[in-house]
């Protein structure tokens, strides 16, 4: 596979050794509107790799993410979009062909920043499989060349497959752009990795609350001050919770996996 090297949207194709000389790329970027990483990580991250020590700096606009070292090389270059707990980094190589991996954040661990070019050849080793056959749009007879198509669903079981592999890096440090108690963005339930629904949203009594995955998760409802005013279990994948003694007004709902330290929080708003 040819890698890259990729400075402030300048795009140099190297080649060097390669997975099997096979090129893989997709055709398109994830098709996702782009996120400002500045938000979820702030404008500068240090993270632990190994034993190595990466001082980062995230710059954002609307439609892509720089992440450069401090001398100044860019790590990466190009749009991310958030699917079902992943964030998938897109780089456009050239017209109409990217590489797209896949990192995973939470509050202390970040796992394949920068790993671009290692997920790119994992991603071909399991097309060569059979794996993940909606993704293949073209491969040559003799599977030097590799075309894919970033459907979502495929994209979130093959890089599933793919970050667990990897290992993760340690966040010591984020400067904040953004400092709230909850960190709520926009309720897009495409990025959810716990949450599939939750409806009706507003309601005047109750909402129910389906889950992605069977298994125990806690749920909590704060007001805007910050006070858990409601608290407690979802061991169904469907749960009701019954909002009527609440008064009319704007809470937010948080979704919490103890074991996993995962969390996901949503608006919700409870009519008159």
């Amino acid at each position: 596979m040819k890698t890259k090297l990729v400075f402030y949207g300048l795009v140099i194709l190297g080649f060097f050794s390669s997975c099997d000389n096979t090129e893989t790329t997709f055709d398109s970027a994830f098709p996702k509107k782009n996120k400002d990483l500045t938000t979820i990580l702030g404008n500068e991250i240090t993270i632990k790799r190994k034993t190595d020590t990466l001082y980062l700096n995230i710059s954002s606009d609307k439609n892509f993410n720089l992440i450069t070292y401090k001398t100044g090389d860019t790590l990466f270059y190009g749009s991310v979009s958030k699917y079902r707990g992943l964030y998938y980094l897109s780089e456009k190589i050239r017209e109409g062909y990217y590489f797209i991996y896949a990192v995973k954040i939470s509050d202390k661990l970040i796992t394949g920043l920068g790993s671009d070019w290692s997920q790119m050849c994992s991603a071909e080793e399991e097309i060569k499989k059979g794996n993940f056959k909606k993704l293949l749009i073209y491969m040559n007879s003799d599977t030097t060349i590799i075309r894919l198509h970033p459907f979502k669903d495929d994209m979130k079981n093959m890089y599933n497959v793919i970050i667990d592999k990897i290992t993760p890096d340690t966040i010591l440090q984020k400067q904040e752009l953004i400092s709230t108690n909850y960190n709520i963005q926009p309720f897009d339930l495409e990025e959810m990795e716990l949450i599939q629904k939750v409806y009706p949203n507003p309601t005047q009594d109750y909402i129910t609350v389906d889950i992605q995955n069977s298994g125990i998760l806690n749920y909590q409802i704060e007001n805007l001050s910050g006070t858990i005013i409601s608290q407690g279990k979802l061991a169904e994948k469907s749960t009701k919770i019954d909002l009527t003694k609440l008064q009319a007004g704007m809470y937010i709902l948080t979704i919490i996996n103890t074991s996993l330290n995962q969390k996901e929080s949503v608006k919700i708003i409870k009519k008159k």
